[in-house]
């Protein structure tokens, strides 16, 4: 379960978060292994209400990120309707 109180002590901490939609599983990945090597801790994963992605597809991407990353980045979702 995610702790409430962590998140916002990381967003206090880190200041960025990062919003991303659009992107192939291999883009983001690339993407956010270079803002992580940057500094950059705090990344969302847009859900596309235009429906270009698929919300399983983006679901998937927040888990491939999830999994690459291993906790060195959080992973959030955004525009969840």
């Amino acid at each position: 379960m995610i702790n409430r109180e962590a998140v916002l002590k990381d967003i206090e901490e880190n200041k960025i978060i990062v919003i991303m939609r659009g992107f192939t599983t291999e883009q983001l990945i690339c993407a956010v292994d270079a803002m992580e090597k940057g500094g950059i801790r705090l990344v969302e994963v847009t859900f596309d209400q235009a429906k270009t992605v698929s919300d399983e597809a983006t679901a998937a991407n927040i888990r491939a990120l999830k999994n690459h990353f291993e906790g060195k980045v959080r992973i959030g979702a955004g525009t969840v309707m």
